[in-house]
């Protein structure tokens, strides 16, 4: 008796650890990124359960598959790889092992998922109005062809990521109908005007990131980052923030006279490690994860990259002396009404320059502080050239 009652416990022992050992997570670039194989790093979205084979999850903000290279979303289980559902279908089907990238909508769901079965389903709990861009820019087939759709998140906010666009018009409308739609004269930013059949946007030919905010109407055609971040520039190394190069074409970018500490440096585009390029050669050829270059001296810099040819090059600037790059500052960046500068060695001049290059402030001033008013500007990414000390420096501001 004393023997089957050990038994009998061990296998509830059993049982319950079976019975709860599974977890049921949603990972994926569609609700913030894939995860490693780790399973003692907890993944984000863990999915509830009562019996370990049905699986639910509330009020879900998922991504549009289309916004990223791998987009769309997946289950898997204990936070590892070992097993894991996919399915091409949305808003619902069967998953299976190893199966594809479920390609979702943007939107707000309560998903549920049979870990016995592979049957999952995603309720849409909050939908957003459809934007789109189309025209001439977009299509051949002009305003007579198909929308671009955009992504939200909140119904405001609409963003279209690295699209290459021909020199035309264009415009954004909702619903893929002429009900409502906005068109503007200004190209690369402005504010849209509602059923203006005379307003269309002059785009210029380029691969662009665009955002619409719906409330404001404020628009934006902005050409993708890239930076350069390491050890050469002092504290933060690789865990610090990129220095964006400038750009008026969006394959060309560079930054002169920039002061770099000895030490390594790697370039970024958007400020992510999903995209970033290395190279044993100064000057030369810049491979895809490649290793980190490295730089000899101290000194100030020209920095200058082909977006599309891969070429680059990190060159002494002769021509003006040292920069103390812990001299400038810039506060608060972001910011709705104005940016105020200050150096240590007085400035003569702030310039603020759109992402297309384009000069659209400048103050003439000889002073260690300089308030910039950035109340008129669109909101979006700017650059700020400072000078003092007979050089000039860089610094990426952000108005919002």
């Amino acid at each position: 008796m004393k023997k089957t009652l050990l038994l009998f416990i061990a296998l509830i022992g059993l049982l319950s650890t079976t019975t709860h050992a599974q977890t049921i997570s949603i990972v994926g670039q569609a609700v913030g990124g894939w995860p490693d194989n780790d399973p003692l790093t907890p993944d984000t979205h863990i999915m509830s359960t009562t019996d370990n084979v049905n699986y639910t999850i509330t009020g879900l903000v998922v991504l549009d598959a289309a916004q990223n290279a791998d987009g769309g979303a997946k289950f898997r289980q204990d936070g590892a790889w070992t097993n894991n559902w996919g399915n091409a279908n949305f808003p619902s089907g069967v998953a299976t092992q190893n199966g594809s990238n479920i390609l979702t909508v943007a939107g707000t769901y309560d998903v549920t998922f049979n870990r016995t079965t592979g049957a999952y389903s995603f309720t849409n709990v909050l939908s957003f109005p459809l934007i789109g861009i189309l025209g001439d820019a977009v299509s051949a087939n002009g305003f007579d062809g198909p929308d671009v759709d955009m992504f939200t998140s909140d119904g405001i906010n609409y963003t279209l990521n690295n699209y290459t666009f021909t020199t035309g018009d264009a415009k954004f409308r909702e619903n893929d109908q002429w009900t409502n739609s906005w068109g503007s004269s200004a190209f690369p930013s402005g504010t849209a005007l509602l059923n203006d059949p005379n307003s269309n946007i002059p785009v210029v030919a380029g691969t662009y990131n665009v955002t619409f905010n719906k409330t404001t109407l404020a628009y934006n055609f902005g050409f993708q980052s890239v930076g350069f971040l390491g050890s050469v520039l002092g504290e933060g190394g690789f865990e610090g923030a990129d220095v964006d190069l400038m750009t008026t074409d969006g394959v060309n970018y560079s930054i002169t006279n920039y002061a770099l500490l000895a030490g390594e440096i790697k370039f970024r585009l958007e400020n992510s490690w999903d995209t970033n390029w290395g190279s044993s050669d100064t000057p030369g050829f810049l491979a895809v994860n490649g290793p980190n270059i490295v730089i000899a001296a101290a000194g100030n810099y020209d920095i200058s990259f082909n977006k599309n040819t891969l070429a680059y090059s990190i060159t002494p600037n002769l021509s003006t002396k040292d920069f103390n790059l812990k001299n400038v500052k810039v506060y608060p960046n972001p910011s709705k009404n104005s940016w105020i500068f200050s150096s240590e060695s007085a400035i003569t001049s702030v310039q603020i320059i759109d992402v297309v290059g384009k000069v659209v402030l400048t103050k003439n001033l000889t002073a260690n502080e300089i308030a910039i008013d950035a109340s008129a500007l669109p909101q979006g990414m700017y650059f700020a050239r400072i000078a003092a000390d007979n050089i000039n420096q860089t610094i990426k501001v952000i108005k919002n």
